[in-house]
């Protein structure tokens, strides 16, 4: 029975080496180096094998098909929950950049002053321009009695 994982095991092994032979310093359609992919491919199946062949030694062969089973199952369900997770993402990113979009357009655009707040060719606002001349009013009106009482002495 081991023999029969050992002839997986050549036959994966003379796959994936002619192809990171064939395609070295190409890319998947993801942009990944496909030797990369070849490499992990390798390196995935050894710890498979390692880890397997003892319950096929121990078990037999029914009991290492549920385990792959087992295993090709659970493997389908995270690239499931990881596409979904990732599905969610580009979808809260695109809301987000949206949010962001309309506050900066908002941003940009003036607002409008009011009737009171209309604003001059010096950017002063009705209501400051009012403010200004109170002051003014007031600090001439000060200066006034202030220059009386000098002039009498």
């Amino acid at each position: 029975m081991a023999t029969k994982a050992g002839a997986k095991k050549k036959s994966s092994t003379k796959g994936s080496g002619a192809i990171s032979k064939r395609r070295k310093g190409q890319t998947d359609k993801s942009g990944i180096d496909v030797d990369v992919i070849a490499n992990s491919k390798e390196l995935v199946g050894e710890k498979l094998t390692k880890l397997t062949i003892p319950i096929l030694e121990k078990y037999g062969f029914l009991a290492f098909e549920e385990v792959i089973t087992r295993l090709e199952i659970t493997i389908k369900e995270f690239n499931e929950e990881v596409g979904s997770l990732f599905g969610e993402m580009v979808n809260h990113s695109r809301e987000n950049y949206g949010r962001l979009k309309l506050l900066l357009d908002q941003d940009a655009e003036p607002e409008e002053p009011t009737d009171d707040e209309s604003v001059d060719d010096f950017g002063m606002s009705e209501l400051e321009r009012r403010l200004e001349t109170v002051e003014r009013e007031g600090k001439s009106s000060e200066d006034k009695d202030t220059e009386s009482p000098s002039l009498d002495q």
